[in-house]
């Protein structure tokens, strides 16, 4: 049995919090929560001491928030919501952004990010850089052809400043 019986309302509650995502990604190490004094920002004495051994699935699960639905459909569905009221606040206003935006020109600015090596994918001519023809929901789809030479740093830095 994955968890004893005395642990199984925290797993549940674990596995509730994924929100239905089908790959989620195990997290291990601890967590520890101090007392702050608001007043002075000094840092008090211990509260709460947790470490993923303690945890029911022996790591913290969170979800893995991919955008392609032939990943994981429960977070792309989360992505595609969140998109959909980014993009009408920004159009007509509300969620912290001031109604008079509806008064403005509109813009639906798009940006390719630039190349950090040769990646799995389905062109129209339908075989892969490596010689593959790849379904759709084929998992390396994405992902480098050759991982010791894409430039991971790259991407990360472009997209966070993106």
């Amino acid at each position: 049995m994955l968890a004893s019986l005395g642990t199984m309302p925290a797993l549940l509650r674990q596995l509730s919090g994924l929100g239905g995502c089908t790959n989620p990604i195990r997290l291990d190490g601890h967590r520890s929560e101090y007392a702050l004094d608001t007043a002075t920002g000094e840092i008090g004495p211990l509260v709460h001491h947790i470490t993923s051994d303690q945890l029911p699935a022996g790591h913290l699960l969170v979800r893995c928030n991919n955008r392609r639905t032939t990943r994981c459909p429960a977070c792309a569905e989360v992505y595609r919501r969140d998109t959909y009221q980014l993009i009408t606040a920004g159009l007509r206003g509300g969620k912290g952004t001031p109604e008079q935006v509806a008064t403005h020109p509109r813009v639906f600015a798009t940006f390719t990010a630039p190349s950090f090596g040769p990646v799995h994918n389905r062109p129209d001519s339908g075989r892969c850089r490596c010689g593959a023809v790849h379904p759709a929901d084929a998992p390396e789809l994405g992902t480098p052809l050759d991982p010791d030479s894409y430039d991971y740093e790259a991407a990360v830095l472009w997209n966070a400043h993106a």
